[in-house]
């Protein structure tokens, strides 16, 4: 992504390195306080990482601090307008702002089990354990 390689590793740190040359492009790797062992998703200013025992954090491209952290966060869903919309457990959406790393609103999702990371447009893809399918596009 834009000529840097994120990764997370189980050392509880999230690395952003130059692809051309492989030095470390932030002053010091970020600390999640867990290993991290799922995938990583690069936003527009924004890395999402999560980790077992402390959840999502939202981390900021450029200087590697987190800007977010939501405890009970599993995954972004999609981006807008500076805007994170994130899965959190039992079954809450909550909206962060990737700027302020405010919590802006909450809603309750509780019948989704499914849905689709997207970091392309802001859609979300949501389904329940039925099949049912939505597609919510969000501002």
């Amino acid at each position: 992504e834009d000529g840097s390689i994120y990764f997370g590793s189980e050392d509880s740190k999230l690395y952003r390195l130059n692809s051309s040359n492989g030095t470390s492009m932030w002053a010091s790797p970020f600390h999640s306080g867990g290993p991290i062992r799922d995938g990583l998703a690069v936003g527009r200013s924004t890395v999402y990482v999560y980790n077992d025992l402390n959840g999502l954090y939202g981390v900021n491209k450029e200087n590697g601090k987190a800007v977010w952290q939501v405890p009970s966060g599993r995954r972004m869903i999609c981006e807008a307008n500076n805007k994170a919309f994130v899965f959190s457990d039992p079954g809450i959406l909550k909206v962060m702002d990737n700027v302020s790393g405010r919590e802006l609103y909450s809603m309750n999702f509780t019948g989704v089990t499914r849905m689709a990371q997207n970091r392309l447009s802001p859609v979300m893809f949501l389904g329940d354990k039925t099949g049912r399918l939505v597609s919510i596009t969000v501002r």
